[in-house]
C-alpha cells in the first residue's frame, strides 16, 4: 500500500509534468474545457502550493491526485501511475509505451470533442443567421435615429426596427430591439450571418452565437482602381465614406481587423487597401496597451498595406470623434495631411 501523503509530497510542483505524462493537456491558470466532463471554459488549474489543484464548475475542486482519480476512473490506477512516474516503486514504473498509449487515447478524445464543438458552433451560427434574416425582413430604411444624430452621420446603409421584436441575449434573458438601428453583417460569400443592433442610447450588440470573426459590413461598391478602406466601427467608417467617397469596410472591432483584412484582400486582390486604425492612446498605460494601433498595424502588415489613425487628442480615439469635435472641414484637412485624399469618387 502506498503512503498517499508521501506520494503527494514527492509529486509537489511536478503535477503538470505528471498530467502531461497521463495524456492531459492542462495549462496553468488557463480557462479551458474540463478534461473530465468537457465544456468550453469551465475548468481552471491553479496549482496552489504546487499540489496540482484545479476547479471545474461541474466536477468541483480537486488536487492533482483527485483529478487523476476522476480521469482514470479509480484511485488505485491513479496513485499507481503517479508513484510509477516518480519511481517510488520499481514494479509500478510506467514505461514510455503506456504513456504514449494514454496520450494517443486522450488526443483522440480531444479531437472528437473539438469536432463536436465545431459542429455545434456551426449549427448555432446557422440558427443565428436565420434570426438575422428575420430581423432584416422586419426592418425598414431608417428616417433618422438618435445614434446617427449623436455621431453626425447619415447611415445610408443602416436599417431601423419599427416594431417590437424580441431576441435572446443570454440563457433565459431576452431583449426587445424596437427602435434600434440595424447594421447587416455579411461573410466572404456575401451571405447575411449577423446584424449589429444599436439602441438609441448607443448600446451595441450582436446576435447570440452569430458569426462575427471574419464578418463585415460594406459601405459603397468597389470598382477597379478604388482604394478600399478597412476600419473598426460603423460610425467611423460611415464618416470616412462621406468624406472620401471611397468604399469602406466595417470590421466592428479591433480583434476582427486581421481576419476581415485578409478576406477583403482575397476578394479584391487588384485593389489597394488602407487600414483606418483607431488610436486608443488612453490605454497606453494599461496592460492591453493601445489596442487600436496594435491591431491596426498587425492587419496592415498582414496584407502589406499602409494604415492611418487620428492624433492623440483628449476625447478622440477615431475619425468620427475628430469629425464631431472639429467639423468636416478640419477632418478633410487632416485626411489631406495623412495623404488619404489623393483620389476621391464623386458618387455615394
Amino acid at each position: 500500500m502506498y503512503n498517499v501523503e508521501e506520494v503527494k509530497r514527492l509529486a509537489n510542483g511536478r503535477w503538470f509534468d505528471i498530467f502531461a505524462a497521463a495524456g492531459l493537456n492542462i495549462k496553468n491558470k488557463k480557462h479551458s474545457a474540463c478534461p473530465i466532463c468537457g465544456g468550453k471554459d469551465r475548468f481552471r488549474a491553479d496549482d496552489k502550493n504546487g499540489d496540482g489543484t484545479s476547479f471545474c464548475n461541474n466536477c468541483g475542486s480537486n488536487d492533482g491526485l483527485g483529478l487523476l482519480d476522476l480521469y482514470m476512473r479509480g484511485f488505485k490506477p491513479a496513485i499507481e501511475f503517479v508513484a510509477g512516474y516518480l519511481g517510488i516503486s520499481e514494479e509500478t514504473n510506467i514505461d514510455q509505451s503506456a504513456i504514449d498509449a494514454r496520450k494517443a487515447e486522450t488526443a483522440a478524445k480531444n479531437k472528437l470533442r473539438a469536432q463536436y464543438e465545431a459542429d455545434q458552433k456551426l449549427e448555432a451560427q446557422s440558427i443565428a443567421a436565420n434570426g438575422a434574416s428575420l430581423i432584416m425582413q422586419h426592418s425598414i430604411p431608417h428616417s433618422g435615429h438618435d445614434y446617427l444624430t449623436t455621431k453626425q452621420i447619415a447611415g445610408k446603409t443602416a436599417w431601423f426596427m419599427p416594431n417590437s421584436f424580441i431576441i435572446p441575449i443570454s440563457e433565459g434573458r431576452t431583449l426587445d430591439i424596437i427602435g434600434s438601428l440595424i447594421i447587416p453583417v455579411i461573410n466572404e460569400r456575401r451571405e447575411l450571418v449577423n446584424v449589429q443592433i444599436i439602441k438609441p442610447d448607443g448600446f451595441k450588440m450582436f446576435l447570440l452565437d452569430a458569426q462575427i470573426t471574419g464578418a463585415f459590413h460594406l459601405i459603397g461598391s468597389v470598382r477597379a482602381g478604388d482604394t478600399i478602406l478597412i476600419g473598426e466601427g460603423y460610425a467611423t467608417m460611415d464618416t470616412i465614406r462621406a468624406a472620401t467617397s471611397m468604399p469602406c469596410v466595417v470590421g466592428f472591432n479591433s480583434n476582427n481587423l486581421h481576419s476581415v483584412s485578409l478576406i477583403i484582400d482575397n476578394l479584391y486582390p487588384a485593389n489597394k487597401k488602407l487600414i483606418i486604425a483607431d488610436n486608443d492612446w488612453h490605454n497606453n498605460h494599461k496592460p492591453c496597451g493601445n489596442v487600436g494601433l496594435i491591431k491596426g498595424m498587425a492587419a496592415a502588415k498582414a496584407i502589406n498595406s499602409d494604415f492611418i489613425s487620428p492624433p492623440a487628442i483628449e476625447g478622440i480615439s477615431d475619425f468620427n470623434d475628430y469629425d464631431v469635435k472639429y467639423g468636416r472641414i478640419e477632418l478633410l484637412n487632416l485626411l489631406f495631411r495623412l495623404k488619404l485624399l489623393d483620389s476621391v469618387r464623386t458618387n455615394y
